[in-house]
């Protein structure tokens, strides 16, 4: 596979994952009248259910042959270091925080 299409495919399955995951935020959110942190606890929670089904998958000689053998301690290191990355990106994005480059 090629850079170009790895990073194509990167981004399909971001956008996915996004849509479906901010809906259903805003949806149990809405449902529950919960305070929205609180509801993303839960969902980082459920985050780590899928995460240890998906290890236990792949431990001791298990079905897939992707070759990932988890390893928790630096899983989580790229798992933090996703959500501090997508914190940093936003805010590169937001002109709110760009840096004036002079004045008119």
């Amino acid at each position: 596979m090629t850079r170009a299409e790895f990073e194509r495919r990167r981004q399909i399955v971001r956008g996915a994952l996004r849509d479906s995951i901010g809906a259903d935020f805003l949806r149990l959110q809405v449902e529950t009248q919960m305070h929205p942190l609180l509801v993303l606890q839960l969902a980082s929670e459920a985050l780590g259910a899928v995460y240890r089904d998906i290890a236990c998958a792949h431990q001791h000689g298990g079905s897939c042959e992707c070759g990932w053998r988890p390893d928790l301690e630096h899983d989580l290191a790229l798992l933090k270091n996703a959500i501090a990355d997508s914190e940093t990106d936003a805010a590169a994005q937001d002109l709110r925080h760009a840096i004036p480059a002079g004045n008119a």
